[in-house]
């Protein structure tokens, strides 16, 4: 009797277990729903999220302010009538606390903008918004009519890259098929960003954002930053190759440099796009339009580019 009993409870506690959220442990949660995505999105504070299989994105998710989000497997894929909006959205705020910051870490997972139509990139990154591409994020194929990113436009926040993470086959009707890097920050310790598309230039990072301090705390306003900026090393392989101009040309990296000073910098020998730290060129390859030389990634100098970046 007390055998039947004992195995009565141990089925009643295995049913009361399968019945509770799905969580692999404290912090990480999986879904394989839109809603659900959006629902542990609008939690914010720190989590892990597991997507399983494919989820259709029908609107703009929101990294609230304060968040620490990191969304790992699976694949997340523009819908069809999704043709306006940023995929994600960071809701940061002005200031120094860790309140007004959003930060977004991918890994192992795919986001693939299905080769719609969109008005908007993938992400955009305004002041305080952080976004980190660990091994195995694929940011692809993404069309945007915005003129400022194909996939991601960097107007103020930070976009890390990190060794095993990738961009591409995506494109936009302007500047940066991959990366569009304004007065915020690309940090590239590695990946591979390869088969972007420009109509004008940077077929795979366009860069304007000239760093505007030296004050090594901060990420943000760094410029377009090739290799290891930090203590630790790291010097993962970066490869920015076969990215074109619509007309098939050659065309892997567009930077600013200007020839007078702006603000408090000479830009003279400061340009939009710099090799820093640790970084091993003998490990790592920039495309064929781009140029390495000590301490600078230059592809172009624009004359008018002063002008540009006032307008």
């Amino acid at each position: 009797m007390w055998k039947k009993r004992l195995v009565s409870m141990a089925m009643a506690l295995v049913l009361a277990v399968s019945l509770l959220p799905t969580t692999a442990w404290a912090g990480s949660y999986s879904v394989g729903t839109f809603s659900a995505l959006k629902t542990q999105l609008g939690k914010g504070e720190t989590r892990t999220i597991e997507v399983t299989g494919t989820i259709e994105v029908t609107e703009t998710l929101v990294i609230p302010a304060g968040a620490k989000i990191t969304i790992i497997g699976g694949t997340l894929k523009r819908a069809a009538s999704f043709t306006r909006g940023d995929m994600f959205r960071f809701n940061s705020t002005t200031g120094i606390y860790e309140r007004n910051k959003a930060s977004l870490t991918l890994e192992n997972i795919t986001v693939d903008g299905g080769g719609v139509k969109a008005r908007d990139p993938a992400f955009s990154l305004g002041s305080n918004a952080f976004l980190t591409l660990k091994n195995g994020a694929v940011i692809q194929n993404h069309v945007s009519a915005n003129t400022h990113g194909g996939a991601v436009e960097v107007t103020g926040g930070v976009l890390t890259m990190e060794e095993g993470s990738i961009i591409q086959n995506n494109a936009t009707i302007g500047y940066g098929g991959g990366v569009y890097c304004d007065a915020g920050s690309f940090i590239m310790h590695g990946g591979t960003i390869t088969g972007n598309r420009a109509d004008i230039d940077g077929g795979g990072v366009y860069s304007k954002s000239c760093p505007t301090d030296s004050d090594s705390t901060t990420d943000q306003g760094k410029g377009f930053v090739i290799g290891d900026r930090t203590a630790i090393d790291r010097s993962g392989v970066i490869r920015i190759e076969n990215n074109t101009l619509s007309d098939g040309t050659t065309n892997n990296v567009g930077v600013c440099l200007y020839s007078e000073s702006y603000g408090n910098i000479d830009t003279s020998a400061n340009p939009c796009a710099m090799q820093c730290g640790t970084f091993n060129a003998a490990k790592s390859y920039i495309g064929v339009s781009a140029e390495i030389v000590p301490s600078l990634v230059v592809k172009h100098t624009y004359p008018d580019m002063q002008a540009a970046f006032h307008s």
